[in-house]
């Protein structure tokens, strides 16, 4: 990745849930199951966070990949469905490491998993939720890390 595409990624690492912001806390700090309804408002937060952005002009691809964070590697993602390759790889990256993130901190609705619990949890879906070489890379970095 070039330096301006690393950059990209740190900054939509930091403002890839600000779309949050219009999503109400009722939702956002629910303790139990999210209704369907409740989903179509969380299923917002991408395209929010992005237009939220769009006008920094630094970071010309800042918008695209907070839009594309929550895309699935089988298109089962959201907002628009992409699959594969047609995710930016900024936001297939991002999306790898907000799993992880989310799965190791403790949350309204459950407790942390440790980091081991983590990694199971990310290969079970390696293929399907995550582009299967971007994971294999991002577990080399997270084993190397917690070997030390």
């Amino acid at each position: 990745m070039s330096e301006d595409e690393v950059d990209n990624v740190y900054w939509a690492s930091i403002l890839h849930d600000i779309g949050k912001i219009g999503i109400s806390e009722r939702v956002l700090r629910k303790k139990s199951i999210l209704s369907e309804e409740d989903w179509v408002l969380i299923k917002m937060h991408p395209t929010i966070g992005s237009n939220i952005v769009s006008s920094i002009d630094a970071y010309p691809s800042l918008a695209t990949t907070i839009s594309t964070h929550q895309e699935k590697y089988d298109g089962t993602g959201y907002p628009k469905g992409l699959s594969g390759k047609n995710i930016p790889l900024g936001a297939r990256i991002l999306g790898i490491a907000d799993a992880y993130q989310a799965m190791v901190e403790h949350r309204y609705y459950r407790e942390a998993r440790t980091p081991a619990e983590a990694v199971t949890e990310l290969q079970k879906v390696k293929g399907t939720q995550f582009d299967p070489d971007v994971l294999d890379v991002f577990l080399n970095v997270v084993n190397s890390e917690t070997a030390i």
